[in-house]
């Protein structure tokens, strides 16, 4: 059972003084509490340092060792941070990958063989046909391209989009091919690609035809006299152009020197220039 002063002690503990005698059972008791709490404090934290130690002793002994990754796994964290936003956008509109229309069971080989193979076989063989006119297999170096002509077939013969071969497009003219070639410009082919045979015959028979005109003694004294005209013409013009800069700086510097001078001094100077 408690006392009174005891139950008033537990719930108003700073509001009792202390009595000064040592054998109070006030004091005494107080003193064992202080001691049973700091005892009950030092046991719980050395529980809690020991708990820890073993649980961070625990975690190093179950961690397993971090294995450096492969080069083919590096290739592969890339490319899934590299297509993430394409992946994104596929979610969005409904069109990923596993939910495009792949008929035959989903069967990737029947695929290329009833949807692809088709049409890419075809126009190989339409560009080998316009290869061996062109003599592109003769010659190593020529204007014809193969993969522009597959590029421009395909695009024109898609399936998909049956109007493209009612509007036959160049493969200039195609939008994608346009902004890519803005971007990535090409060099112009050199003339001994772009012309034929029959076009750089014409081409050197004219050269030499003209040589030969221009190797005569009548035409190279006609040429003569039409340079040394066109020098006297250059002279007489470069000399019109020098009077009228000097007329020009002339008056310049009149009138700089008009401004300097004083009223009675351009009196006097105007009445000179007209006497003279």
């Amino acid at each position: 059972m408690f006392s009174s002063y005891e139950f008033f002690n537990d719930l108003f503990p700073y509001s009792v003084k202390k009595c000064e005698n040592k054998l109070c059972p006030c004091d005494t008791k107080s003193s064992k509490s202080s001691e049973n709490e700091s005892t009950l404090s030092i046991e719980e934290n050395e529980e809690n340092e020991s708990n820890e130690f073993f649980i961070n002793y625990h975690e190093e002994l179950t961690k397993k060792p971090t294995k450096k990754l492969s080069l083919w796994e590096t290739i592969l964290k890339e490319s899934e941070v590299k297509f993430a936003p394409l992946y994104e956008w596929q979610r969005q509109n409904n069109e990923s990958v596993s939910e495009r229309e792949l008929e035959h069971d989903n069967n990737p080989v029947q695929y290329l063989n009833d949807k692809i193979f088709p049409i890419l076989l075809s126009t190989m063989e339409q560009m080998l046909i316009e290869a061996c006119q062109q003599n592109a297999l003769e010659n190593q170096k020529c204007e014809f391209n193969g993969l522009d002509y597959l590029a421009e077939h395909l695009w024109n013969k898609n399936p998909q989009h049956p109007e493209r071969s009612n509007n036959w497009l160049k493969l200039f003219d195609i939008p994608p091919f346009k902004l890519w070639l803005r971007e990535h410009p090409r060099p112009i082919y050199p003339k001994s690609w772009r012309w034929t045979k029959e076009q750089a015959a014409l081409r050197i028979q004219r050269y030499v035809r003209g040589w030969i005109v221009r190797k005569r003694d009548d035409v190279q004294e006609l040429r003569q006299f039409w340079k040394a005209l066109a020098k006297e013409k250059k002279i007489n013009t470069a000399f019109i152009q020098s009077s009228d800069e000097s007329l020009v700086q002339c008056d310049k510097l009149t009138s700089e020197i008009m401004k300097k001078l004083s009223i009675c001094e351009r009196y006097k100077l105007l009445i000179k220039l007209k006497t003279n």
